[in-house]
């Protein structure tokens, strides 16, 4: 008989002194009334929780507000509820009986104002100088027959006062609510929109319409903006296309139907765009006066195998650079010209990454962590890395401790290798050759058994995530373009396994490649720590996610206090 021992990873502890210092950091703590499913933190610093209202996974799902001092200042049912703002504000839309309704709650739990809604929000955008609030206003009407046409407003509403400030018709347009809503850029005081075959600018102050026009209709694609004193450039599927401030189109490039933009930007020689294929990524520079394109390159990049390229390109100094196929490239924008080819690990492109841009370096982040490179020349200035995602660790743990169990359980001679030495028993065949025989075999069973353990392992161990596993999501619109979020591991390790209870929030200036790290209280494997650093808060918001019915913490928050 085959023994296995599970597989067990010990944690290294904190010391007294070092859990007596995190004890002190302790600002407060919250506990929702069953499990915690997203948290969010705004751009102001307020959370935004969702949870069950109670123990059961089949309990009705619920909306928190909470302040700074961890007071729930509002809830409501999350499935007639959604936070749309909060600045000065959180400002909540809610249904009720006689339609949509925006309420603005203070910091204390009173209603500051209400403004009843005459139709639905298709659309909107925030503008944080001004404290308003930009709406494509829809008639009630669309939400149920969503293929005819109809008279859409612009909106202007002050989120200090709750009043209009301005009302501006759209004209007739039409769409789906998933496709349709419209997007919307501003730009010193224009409003810039796109969606339904048309394009729109006005002024933001007054909301006086600039112009209106006809563009090609995409509605599966988002738009990207570029905004320059002579105009806007705006990237929109495989269109590019060039408005004049008064409004005229003055280009329009059809580089592709069907191209999934990956990066846009300009320089002062041309406009650069990227896109992604299954196999390839695009580079292409078109001139900003005339709309022709001065180059174009493409370059190999396996979507299923590497994973997506980094999003973004950067544009600067005359030069525009890129990453994809594990390569950094930089071109002159002008020429098109290679001025540099640097290999990148394998590993980068194995999440979520972007490349983030500044005055002389730019950054790739991925989910790894963060390495700078210089704009000219495109050579590594500082690296901050080996990161770890703790769900895919105890995932990955999970994953090995049922392989070496099932491995246990299927130990012993293949049946081939038994009938080999069955026929050396009885004569049939000698011994080298039923040796030989047994042990092709026996190496042919174990591979077998290898791949089905593989697909077993995994069946399993997904199978256990969804029984036993909450999704919780974090939200952290507090870092701005300078910081990054990673998770720093503290624990052990053993081959490539990591025990992930004892783990610290980490926070990457990306313009100084400078590392800030949070102690936070250790979880238990079945309550993985989940973390919002707050750089501006001065604050860890500590979550747990739940990855085993062990788990007891899967309702709480607790806050500590974090110096940057």
């Amino acid at each position: 008989m085959t023994f296995f021992l599970p597989l067990h990873l010990e944690a290294k502890k904190r010391s007294s002194s070092e859990k007596k210092e995190i004890e002190s950091l302790f600002l407060w703590s919250h506990q929702f009334p069953g499990a915690l499913l997203y948290l969010e933190l705004t751009p102001h610093g307020w959370l935004h929780a969702v949870a069950r209202e109670g123990k059961g996974k089949k309990s009705p799902e619920r909306r928190f507000l909470l302040n700074s001092e961890g007071r729930v200042v509002w809830e409501g049912p999350v499935a007639m509820t959604a936070l749309l703002a909060d600045n000065p504000f959180p400002v909540i839309m809610e249904v009720q009986q006689t339609g949509l309704v925006f309420r603005a709650i203070n910091s204390s739990g009173s209603e500051s104002w209400r403004y009843p809604l005459e139709g639905i929000p298709a659309s909107t955008i925030m503008d944080p100088s001004s404290k308003t609030m930009l709406m494509v206003m829809m008639p009630y009407e669309w939400g149920t027959e969503q293929e005819k046409s109809y008279q859409a407003d612009f909106l202007a509403l002050d989120l200090q006062t709750g009043t209009v400030k301005w009302k501006t018709p759209l004209g007739e347009i039409r769409g789906s609510l998933t496709s349709f809503g419209g997007e919307m850029a501003l730009s010193d005081d224009s409003l810039w929109w796109a969606a339904g075959g048309r394009a729109a600018c006005l002024r933001l102050s007054t909301g006086e319409s600039m112009w209106n026009i006809a563009i090609p209709r995409n509605d599966e694609a988002s738009s990207e903006w570029i905004f320059t004193e002579s105009g806007a450039f705006m990237a929109k599927g495989g269109h590019i296309l060039s408005f004049s401030p008064q409004g005229a189109l003055q280009w329009e490039t059809l580089i592709k139907e069907g191209l999934s933009l990956n990066g846009f930007g300009r320089g002062t020689s041309g406009i650069a765009a990227s896109f992604v294929g299954e196999k390839k990524v695009d580079l292409v520079v078109l001139d900003p006066v005339s709309g022709k394109i001065l180059w174009q390159k493409d370059f190999k990049h396996n979507v299923k195998k590497e994973g997506p390229p980094p999003r973004g390109l950067v544009v600067s100094h005359d030069r525009v650079s890129l990453a994809m196929d594990q390569r950094l490239i930089g071109f002159e924008l002008s020429s098109g010209e290679e001025v540099y080819s640097h290999k990148l690990k394998n590993k980068i492109f194995q999440g979520l990454n972007e490349i983030r841009s500044f005055d002389q370096h730019f950054v790739l982040v991925g989910f790894d962590g963060v390495r700078g490179y210089g704009i000219k020349d495109g050579k590594k200035l500082w690296e901050q890395t080996d990161f770890v995602d703790p769900v895919f660790e105890i995932r990955k743990t999970r994953e090995a401790t049922l392989s070496v169990a099932l491995s246990g359980m299927q130990g012993g001679l293949s049946p081939g290798a038994k009938k080999a030495w069955k026929e050396y028993e009885s004569g049939s065949r000698d011994f080298t050759s039923a040796a030989m025989e047994a042990s092709f075999q026996q190496q042919m069973y174990r591979q077998q058994q290898q791949a089905q353990n593989q697909r077993a392992t995994k069946n399993l161990s997904g199978a256990i995530g969804k029984f036993a596993e909450i999704d919780l999501t974090l939200v952290n619109r507090r870092l701005g373009s300078r910081y990054a979020q990673f998770y720093r591991h503290r624990g052990s390790s053993f081959m490539n396994l990591k025990n992930v209870e004892a783990l610290d929030g980490a926070l990457v200036d990306l313009t100084t490649g400078e590392v800030h790290v949070g102690g936070v209280k250790d979880s238990k494997t079945a309550c993985v720590s989940q973390l919002l650093v707050d750089p501006e808060g001065q604050r860890i918001i500590q979550a747990y996610r739940q990855m085993a019915l062990m788990c007891k913490d899967e309702d709480l928050i607790e806050v500590y206090r974090f110096t940057p």
